[in-house]
């Protein structure tokens, strides 16, 4: 879909998942705040105090979770309905240049509801009844603090750390992989509550976008659409951006177009899938004219490389801020090692962006969200 447009299900989706995350790292700071040695105790004594701990986290934690947990019904609908009623309006500004569009989409309301309730119901079960378990000491987060604790044991046995470097090496190995939500994939991998919670919201809203325009084009006959073209398009969209593409099953395309499900519509890796950003416009053949210039196929998927260096850079960089907050909480002597690596990470950023003219830094996804930046926008 047009920038635009994704910077619109980008908006919808953040009020939800910047809590999460702001939740996510809150946890971390309380358990390394827990767990970190007052330099007396020996190993044995420091394990079995941590491990009689009843209360994780102090009060006002319990109540952001319980706030999160209670408020995403809330913000889902808000997302879905604000998502679906802007493709609506899109759509029909398109479809008016050439057709008498005058009554409301049949089926907005039933789209709307069908999507919430389905990433409800899933957001509920994988990621808040893992939150609300927590509030009565029992659930993933509690065995992960055990698991913490057990790592740090067996690291402090086998090498020659000390307890605090024990400590350290076992909370950012957990910090690593985050807050363990209830949700295993096909491949048996536990995904955590951040990635969960950032998966679901913005595949969820990018499906109800298309599939209100695809449905408001169905009532009117309209099966052909125009795909935007992007100069560093994805391999799964560098052949069909800038075509006219006809959106029915193929058994079922009668056009001189190919089939939009030639080029894995309907997957989340497939065209207009996860983090798509095209968008698709309708096309009426003999009334409508094809002017979309062409990109070279082969090197947009190059440009797209880079793009793809860029991400996987943001995902450093916020990874090694959170590390730098936990190590604060611990009062680590490593902080300026973690620092030092943040330097480096973004001067290889604007080094990459240098000889990427046709790409611009994005801030906002090197940002690491904390509790009082979700306060100060009048959350929890």
């Amino acid at each position: 879909m047009s920038r635009a447009d994704q910077d619109r299900l980008n908006w919808h989706s953040a009020d939800l998942i910047n809590r999460y995350e702001a939740i996510e790292l809150e946890i971390f700071k309380q358990i390394a705040n827990r767990l970190k040695s007052r330099g007396t105790e020996g190993i044995n004594e420091w394990y079995l105090e941590r491990m009689a701990e009843t209360r994780l986290f102090d009060s006002k934690l319990y109540q952001e979770l319980a706030e999160v947990t209670g408020m995403s019904e809330e913000l889902i609908k808000k997302a879905v309905e604000e998502t679906a009623r802007q493709s609506h309006k899109d759509i029909d500004y398109y479809l008016k240049q050439a057709l008498p569009v005058t009554e409301e989409m049949n089926n907005l309301d039933q789209i709307m509801k069908a999507y919430q309730d389905q990433v409800f119901i899933n957001l509920n079960n994988y990621v808040n009844q893992t939150l609300i378990s927590t509030m009565f000491g029992e659930g993933p987060i509690m065995k992960m603090y055990e698991n913490v604790l057990n790592d740090t044991m067996a690291s402090f046995a086998s090498g020659n750390i000390t307890l605090k470097q024990a400590i350290e090496k076992s909370i950012l190995d957990w910090a690593s992989k985050g807050i363990p939500s209830a949700f295993i994939d096909r491949g048996g991998h536990t995904w955590s509550l951040e990635r969960y919670v950032d998966v679901v919201m913005r595949s969820t809203l990018n499906r109800v976008y298309n599939q209100v325009r695809t449905d408001r084009m169905d009532e009117f006959g309209v099966h052909t659409v125009k795909m935007s073209s992007l100069y560093d398009a994805a391999p799964r969209c560098a052949h069909c951006q800038g075509q006219v593409l006809d959106m029915r099953p193929i058994v079922l395309n009668d056009s001189e177009y190919p089939s939009i499900y030639e080029f894995g519509y309907g997957e989340a890796s497939g065209t207009l899938g996860i983090n798509c950003r095209h968008s698709i416009f309708p096309f009426i053949p003999g009334v409508n004219i094809d002017r979309e210039p062409t990109i070279n196929p082969e090197e947009a998927i190059e440009r797209s490389k880079v793009r793809d260096k860029q991400r996987e850079i943001e995902r450093r960089i916020r990874k090694t801020k959170k590390n730098v907050i936990v190590l604060k909480e611990l009062n680590s002597s490593s902080v300026e090692k973690y620092q030092l690596l943040l330097r480096k990470q973004q001067a290889e950023m604007r080094k990459l962006l240098a000889g990427a003219d046709w790409l611009s830094r994005n801030y906002g996804r090197e940002k690491v969200i904390t509790p009082k930046e979700v306060l100060m926008r009048g959350g929890f």
